[in-house]
């Protein structure tokens, strides 16, 4: 009975052992945010800072949704820089401080979106999350936006400064900002700039 005792105390310390560590990683995987889809517990870090990389499940073949205006949601879920406040965005000068994209990188995104041949103005690589919103210089918040069909590359940037500007009035939340942008920024631009088109 004894010896008994001495297999049952071990067996429920490693039984609550595995409870636990299966629960951290169960914890790990889940997104950090709703904003930003499928954003993992982790740090990579830039010349520009540290940012959340997101969970790309796809690089290449990515398509087009919504016509052309948005980009492939598993190739570019979207990706923020770490710990970006409303007063960090709102300073003035942040975006270009922050900007860091290699002509390299633009070519990776590119051939993953299976463009092979462009003439001047017709895309323009892009951030989902915008750099004034806190989004980040990192593969899975890049995508080539075309300019047409409308709303195109254009009015996104248009977007994108009316979004940092509520932010810095106050208006809105930073975050709300950032999931308007991640989830369909062409749904938020028909929303808050009716009749822009």
């Amino acid at each position: 009975m004894k010896d008994r005792g001495n297999i049952v105390l071990p067996a429920i310390l490693l039984f609550l052992l595995v409870v636990t560590l299966g629960l951290f990683f169960w914890s790990v995987r889940q997104p950090l945010s709703a904003n930003v889809r499928q954003t993992a517990y982790q740090e990579a870090q830039t010349s520009t800072g540290r940012y959340i990389p997101s969970i790309r499940s796809q690089e290449k073949g990515c398509t087009y949704e919504g016509s052309g205006s948005l980009p492939d949601p598993e190739c570019t879920p979207g990706a923020l820089f770490l710990d970006i406040t409303a007063k960090d965005v709102c300073l003035s000068g942040y975006s270009r401080s922050v900007r860091d994209v290699s002509q390299s990188l633009k070519e990776k995104v590119y051939r993953n979106y299976g463009v092979t041949q462009r003439k001047p103005g017709e895309y323009q690589i892009d951030h989902l999350i915008d750099l004034q919103l806190g989004g980040a210089n990192d593969i899975s918040n890049l995508w080539p936006q075309p300019d047409v069909p409308l709303p195109g590359a254009n009015e996104k940037i248009k977007l994108g400064g009316l979004l940092n500007r509520m932010v810095c009035q106050g208006k809105m939340q930073l975050q709300d900002a950032q999931e308007i942008m991640s989830r369909n920024w062409v749904e938020g631009y028909r929303r808050l700039m009716p009749g822009a088109l």
